[in-house]
């Protein structure tokens, strides 16, 4: 098996709700590079345009071995596109704030896996899925207790394990399936079939 051989075998999107209009101080970009570190990026597109370092605002740093795909501000920025061998900037409206590190909702990550058979794919995928199922019970216990800005995260992360297959199932007061769930306590019935009184989370 081979993973990320090259820098688009390894996709990473910022997903957010930043603020998007046709006025405002602030131009928003977006930056899709590949090869190269948001920082050196950066860099290079103020040299291009000559505009000051404080004037330019991004959220967070991206891996340079990756194409990724990352939003951008600058104040009173040209509204028009860049492009240098490395990085692609292109002009998304304007707005009244920098975007900062908060204004990440979360990162959306598109691996590609080489050489692999199709059995191979589904254990891979099935992994993942399975590591990626503690953090799912953390993001619903934190909404849970009111814990603010977890909501999209939680969403973009039950999205991403559904496009994998990833099915919710509701096994309450259900008849008892061996298959589906692993039986950890036992309580007298009606003296009927097993039925399913209580989930926990193991």
């Amino acid at each position: 098996m081979k993973l990320k051989c090259r820098p688009e075998d390894f996709v990473v999107t910022e997903l957010s709700e930043f603020p998007i209009r046709v006025k405002g101080e602030f131009t928003v970009y977006e930056l899709t590079k590949r090869g190269i570190g948001t920082p050196e990026a950066i860099t290079q597109l103020l040299q291009m345009w000559k505009v000051r370092r404080d004037q330019v605002s991004y959220g967070g740093l991206k891996d340079r071995h990756a194409v990724t795909r990352q939003f951008a501000t600058c104040h009173r920025g040209p509204a028009r596109n860049a492009r240098r061998d490395q990085w692609e900037l292109r002009y998304l409206g304007q707005t009244d704030q920098h975007f900062r590190p908060a204004d990440i909702a979360a990162n959306s990550f598109q691996i590609v896996m080489r050489d692999m058979s199709p059995d191979e794919i589904d254990r891979a995928t099935g992994r993942i899925a399975e590591a990626l199922l503690p953090v799912l019970d953390a993001c619903e216990a934190a909404f849970t207790h009111g814990v603010e800005g977890v909501e999209p995260i939680w969403s973009a992360l039950i999205g991403a394990l559904q496009k994998q297959g990833l099915e919710a199932m509701d096994l309450e007061n259900k008849e008892f399936d061996p298959n589906h769930a692993e039986a950890v306590m036992h309580e007298e019935g009606d003296g009927s079939g097993p039925v399913v009184s209580e989930v926990l989370r193991t």
